[in-house]
C-alpha cells in the first residue's frame, strides 16, 4: 500500500503541545487532514490526544471528543506518564494487523520519541512530525532526523504546507 492512501494515526502529546488559545476547537481534525490532502494523502485519519486533562477544561475535552478526536486522560502520577503511554500505544499498534498502515503521525517536542520514531523509519514507515517550534532551527535534531515530513504544530493545525 502506499503511503499516500493508508491511514494516519496521529498520536499528540498535549502536554508539550498544548491547544493553542487561538485555534477553533472545531476546525483542527479538518484542518490537519487539509495538511494532509496538500501533500495529496487521501487516507483516513484518527487522532489520539494525550494529556493530563486536569489541566483543560472539561468543556475543551468534550469539545474535542465530539470533533472526532480520541481523548486519553493520563493523571500526573508520575515523570514521563504521557510520553510512556504515548510509546505503548504507538508499539501496540505495530502488533494489531487490522490497524497496520505505514504511516506514523507525531505532535510532539519531546525527544523520548526519537529512538522509536528512528526504529519505525529504518523498518520503512513514513514518520510525519508537528512540532510546538516556529523555526527549524529550534527543532530537536533527533526528532528532525526520524521524520521523513515535518510541521510546526501552528501551521498544521491551520491547514499548511509542512517546513
Amino acid at each position: 500500500m502506499e503511503y499516500k492512501e493508508a491511514k494516519v494515526p496521529i498520536w499528540w502529546d498535549m502536554k508539550s503541545c498544548p491547544l493553542p488559545a487561538e485555534f477553533d476547537i472545531s476546525e483542527i481534525k479538518n484542518n490537519i487532514e487539509l495538511s494532509l490532502r496538500r501533500l495529496n494523502y487521501t487516507g483516513t485519519i484518527s487522532i489520539s490526544a494525550y494529556g493530563n486533562f486536569d489541566k483543560i477544561t472539561q468543556e475543551v475535552v468534550d469539545e474535542l471528543q465530539f470533533y472526532g478526536i480520541e481523548m486519553i486522560d493520563i493523571p500526573s502520577d508520575g515523570k514521563d506518564s504521557v510520553e510512556k503511554r504515548m510509546l505503548v500505544d504507538v508499539i501496540d499498534m505495530g502488533f494489531d494487523e487490522a490497524n497496520v498502515t505505514p504511516n506514523r503521525m507525531l505532535i510532539s517536542a519531546d525527544e523520548e520519541f526519537s529512538d522509536l520514531l528512528q526504529q519505525l523509519k529504518m523498518r520503512n514507515y513514513n514518520i510525519l512530525l508537528a512540532h510546538p517550534s516556529t523555526r527549524p532551527l529550534q527543532l530537536s535534531s533527533s526528532l528532525v532526523c526520524a521524520a521523513n515530513t515535518i510541521w510546526t504544530f501552528k501551521s498544521l493545525l491551520k491547514g499548511e504546507v509542512p517546513l
